[in-house]
């Protein structure tokens, strides 16, 4: 599903692969420690610049990294985080992140927020009534992977549709992103009432 699930897995298997290494006679440890520094640092390499380009492995015809070199577009994560504070005023306040998108997902704004020491709660899409929700962060377009897109759409879809509900969160900032979608985030502002 994700790599990040096999990362506790990864000390585990360094301590098997330095016992296998010790476990090899003297004169072919010393020439596997060098090819697996070479194909350490190939493989580093192709991960984060794309150098040497990612080849299919013979026999087994998958590719032998998988290449994630640093992306520099500006998913406008700290323009919506600012505009958020300065509305807030410093109250501690609950944000619900709709799309799980890979760039744009309530994972990258918690990051964010503990980064920079932001008071802020975020949660994921809501279910029910968005009772407790202060401020929605919502995304057109591509939305994330089948399994959550289906509850994004449902919110987005929600708030086009009931205009009550569109009245409490009004959108208070929209940002292009750059996927050519639009990002908004919505405010609770429920009206007094009069009578």
């Amino acid at each position: 599903k994700n790599l990040r699930y096999t990362l506790p897995l990864l000390a585990g298997m360094a301590v098997i692969a330095a016992l296998a290494l010790m476990a090899l006679p003297r004169g072919i440890r010393r020439g596997a420690v060098v090819v697996l520094l070479v194909l350490g640092v190939l493989q580093l390499s192709a991960i984060v610049t794309g150098v040497p380009p990612n080849v299919r492995l013979p026999g087994l015809g998958v590719l032998w990294v998988t290449a994630s070199p640093p992306i520099r577009a500006d998913w406008k994560h700290a323009e919506i985080l600012a505009r958020l504070q300065e509305d807030r005023r410093g109250a501690p306040v609950t944000v619900s992140v709709v799309p799980n998108d890979n760039f744009f997902s309530v994972s990258n704004f918690r990051y964010y927020a503990v980064r920079d020491r932001l008071n802020v709660r975020f949660v994921r899409a809501w279910d029910d009534p968005p009772l407790g929700i202060d401020y929605m962060i919502l995304k057109t377009g591509a939305v994330g992977p089948s399994w959550t897109a289906e509850k994004s759409l449902r919110v987005s879809q929600r708030l086009a549709t009931d205009p009550a509900l569109a009245r409490v969160f009004p959108v208070i900032g929209e940002w292009a992103l750059p996927d050519g979608s639009t990002a908004t985030l919505r405010a609770r502002r429920i009206p007094p009432v009069d009578t």
